[in-house]
Parts: structure tokens; C-alpha cells; sequence
């Protein structure tokens, strides 16, 4: 990915400026997502990168924890769902043994 001298200054520029009120980390996995995206919008400006940043935001690296209060929301949501399967699982799994020895075979 080649990035001309002029849009290098103006990704220095946005993230000395702007990039902090996103909390992203300095991951290569970030850059990956971004400026892909940046290239087949077309220019590489301020307002390019706000709008990268935020149709990947869900996909992006924060630092540990300051991720936004909406991937903030979606991560305990999963992890609520998460919890539930499993206490889901043990009820069944218990269940089924209190089944099984309420009821022995002949």
C-alpha cells in the first residue's frame, strides 16, 4: 500500500488532531481496515478518516478500554448472551442427570 508523501501528512495530522477522541491503538490491524477504505472512496483527507473510523468502528482496535460506550454495550451484550448459553447448558446438563437417576434402566 503506497502512500504518497502529501496523504501521510495528512494521516500524521488527523491522528495528532482528531485520532485521540477515538482511543484507537496503534495496531497494524487498524491501519488494514482504514486505508483501504480510504483508497476506494477516493482522497485521503480529515473527513475520510472520521468516516472510515466510523463505518469500522465495530471491527476497530481500541485501547484497553476506551472503546466507544456503543462497542462498549455490543461487547457485554455478547458476553451477557455468552452467559446465558452456558448457564443454559449446565441447567440442561443438570436436567438431564436428575432425569437419569430419578429414572434408572431395569
Amino acid at each position: 500500500m503506497n502512500i504518497t508523501n502529501e496523504e501521510l501528512q495528512v494521516i500524521l495530522h488527523w491522528q495528532q488532531s482528531r485520532a485521540a477522541d477515538y482511543m484507537l491503538d496503534d495496531s497494524q490491524h487498524n491501519v488494514d481496515l482504514i486505508i483501504p477504505l480510504l483508497r476506494a472512496r477516493g482522497r485521503i483527507t480529515p473527513e475520510s478518516l472520521d468516516a472510515a473510523v466510523q463505518m469500522t468502528l465495530p471491527a476497530l482496535n481500541f485501547k484497553p478500554g476506551r472503546e466507544p460506550v456503543v462497542i462498549r454495550q455490543q461487547l457485554a451484550e455478547r458476553a451477557k448472551a455468552e452467559a446465558d448459553k452456558i448457564q443454559a447448558d449446565k441447567d440442561k446438563r443438570e436436567h438431564d442427570r436428575q432425569y437419569k437417576n430419578s429414572n434408572p434402566p431395569p
